[in-house]
Parts: C-alpha cells; sequence; structure tokens
C-alpha cells in the first residue's frame, strides 16, 4: 500500500518545476506592470513640464502685452499734451494779431509747421504699431501648436477655416491692446500662410522645372521669360490664320495644365490613378471621383475648370504614362 501511494520522483520534480515557473510568470507579470506604471508616471511628468513651459510663456507674453499697453497709453496722453500746447502757442499767437505782416507771416508758417508734425508723429506710431502687433501675432502663434495651420492645404479649405474660426478669438483676446478686427487679424493669417505654402510647395517640386503657380492666392503669377517661351511655342504649333484670342486661350489651358500636373505630384498615394489599370477601370473611377473636385477647387481662383474639363486632362496624362507603361513591361500601346 505504500508503494502504491509514494509519487514518482520524476512526477514532484515536475510540480516543483511548475511551481517555480508560476512564480518567475509572476514576478514577470509585476515588473511589466511596474514598468507600464512607470512609462505612464514619465510621460505624465514630461508632459506636465511642457505645459508649464507653454505657460510659463504666456505669462511673459501676457507680460509683454501690458508693457505695450501701458506703453501706448503714456504715448497717446503725451499726444495729447502736445497737441494742448499747440493750442495754447495758437491762442498766444491770436492775441498778437496787431503785429507787423511779416511777423504775422512767419507765425503763420510755424503753425502749418506745427499742425504737420502732430500728423506725420501718429502716422509713424500707427505703422510701429501695426509692425508691432504682427510681431506679436508670429510669437503668439508658436504657443499654439495645435491651432497651425496646415500648409499642405488652401487657406480658405475645409480644415483651415475650421481651425481659423478658433485661432483668430483666442489672438483677438491676447492681443486686445491693439484693437483689432476679426478681418485684419484674418488677412495677417492669410499672409504668414500664403509663405509658408509656397515654401511647402516649392520644397516638394524642387526637381520639377516648371514651379510657378501653385499658391491659388497668386493668381497668374508666371516669370516674363515663361511667358514668351509658352506663347512663342503656341504661336509655332498654330497654323497660319488662326485668332490671337485662340493664341491666348490655348496659353491660359497650357498654364491651367502645368499647374494641375504640379499639384498631381504633391497630392497622397490615395489620390494617384493607377497606370496599370485603365482610365475607366473601376478603381480609377473611384480615385477621380475624389481627385476631380479637389483638382478644381485648388485651380478655381486663378482658372474656373470644369468636371469634363479636368477629367478629359486627365485621361491625357494617364493615357501617356499608361503607354510608357506599357512599352516598358510589355512593348504595348493602350488607347484607354
Amino acid at each position: 500500500m505504500s508503494g502504491r501511494n509514494r509519487i514518482p520522483q520524476s512526477t514532484s520534480q515536475r510540480l516543483n518545476k511548475n511551481r517555480s515557473l508560476k512564480n518567475r510568470n509572476a514576478k514577470l507579470k509585476r515588473g511589466v506592470s511596474d514598468l507600464i506604471n512607470l512609462t505612464r508616471e514619465n510621460n505624465y511628468i514630461l508632459l506636465q513640464s511642457k505645459v508649464n513651459k507653454l505657460e510659463r510663456e504666456n505669462k511673459r507674453l501676457r507680460y509683454d502685452n501690458d508693457e505695450l499697453y501701458k506703453f501706448l497709453q503714456d504715448d497717446d496722453e503725451s499726444t495729447d499734451e502736445d497737441s494742448n500746447s499747440e493750442d495754447e502757442d495758437d491762442d498766444s499767437d491770436s492775441e498778437d494779431e496787431n503785429e507787423s505782416d511779416d511777423d504775422s507771416d512767419s507765425e503763420d508758417e510755424d503753425e502749418s509747421d506745427d499742425s504737420i508734425r502732430p500728423a506725420k508723429r501718429q502716422m509713424k506710431n500707427k505703422l510701429s504699431d501695426e509692425e508691432r502687433a504682427k510681431d506679436l501675432m508670429k510669437t503668439l502663434l508658436k504657443t499654439f501648436p495645435e491651432l497651425e495651420l496646415n500648409a499642405n492645404e488652401t487657406f480658405k479649405s475645409e480644415v483651415n477655416v475650421v481651425i481659423c474660426q478658433k485661432l483668430i478669438p483666442k489672438l483677438l483676446k491676447e492681443m486686445k491692446a491693439y484693437n483689432l478686427s476679426y478681418e485684419q487679424v484674418e488677412t495677417w493669417l492669410q499672409s504668414i500662410h500664403r509663405s509658408k505654402r509656397n515654401a511647402y510647395l516649392r520644397s516638394n517640386q524642387s526637381n520639377q522645372s516648371n514651379h510657378f503657380g501653385f499658391e491659388r492666392d497668386f493668381i497668374g503669377f508666371y516669370p516674363e521669360s515663361d511667358r514668351f517661351n509658352q506663347s512663342t511655342a503656341i504661336r509655332q504649333k498654330k497654323p497660319k490664320g488662326s485668332k490671337a484670342n485662340n493664341i491666348f486661350e490655348d496659353e491660359i489651358e497650357d498654364k491651367a495644365k502645368s499647374i494641375m500636373k504640379a499639384l498631381l505630384n504633391t497630392y497622397p498615394y490615395d489620390l494617384t490613378l493607377r497606370i496599370e489599370d485603365t482610365f475607366r477601370s473601376q478603381i480609377n473611377k473611384d480615385i477621380c471621383e475624389r481627385l476631380i473636385p479637389k483638382l478644381q477647387e485648388d485651380v478655381r481662383p486663378a482658372y474656373n475648370l470644369s468636371y469634363d474639363q479636368v477629367e478629359s486632362w486627365l485621361q491625357t496624362f494617364h493615357r501617356y504614362k499608361r503607354n510608357t507603361y506599357l512599352r516598358s513591361y510589355f512593348m504595348m500601346i493602350d488607347d484607354d
């Protein structure tokens, strides 16, 4: 009986090994849990430090804003005092009206000079205030990274319009000392965004020979040399007897095509036509349904293109690329 109840040595060893593995797994789980908690704490500390840094920067900007506001108030008071002193001078001059004609003429000249000086001073103060306001706005924009305008989108795109609706009121609140209007801040933002977007488009098109006219805000911006070369080429292609307005229309069409080609290279892969498929394939039809409206929107300020016109140009571009693809791989030509 005692022999039957005895557990073999190999079985007891397996039990001990299982217990040790369970204990080891439990320790590993506790270690992983501790690491996760530590990572969360570190992320929170890092995030909190960034928040504190932004708050300090915001406080500093508000302090600078208050100092500018006080400076502007003091400047206005000094301007008022100057105008009051000038009024007193005018009163004293009116009391001396019985003096000689030569003296009165010289006094009139002095009064005219004095009346011009405050106007010049106010104009100079106005210009300097506008420059200070623009510099302050550029600094404030750096403190709102979550409200940064997208350079890969136009200023009037839906994404940037939503951002402006949140950003402009915040800027107006921080810059209340300058008493700016919503439209004025919007105009400044559009100018800043235009510069950033043009730099973005130029960087994406650095290998292209024709990289002008990307920004929809710059309507018809082409160098004189390009205009001359394009018009010369068009005249050579047109047969004799063509009208001048037809040449001009063809030149505009070529410019619109150049812009559209450049824009196609800036779009993501999901808006790129598949050259391994025909233009009328289902996948390319789906792409065109999203691609054509976007092209119309991006070139609309300069060129008001129809859906069919853009589709026809896209088909021409695709046919050329697809034939190149087929010749290189299969020595075939596809009429799409």
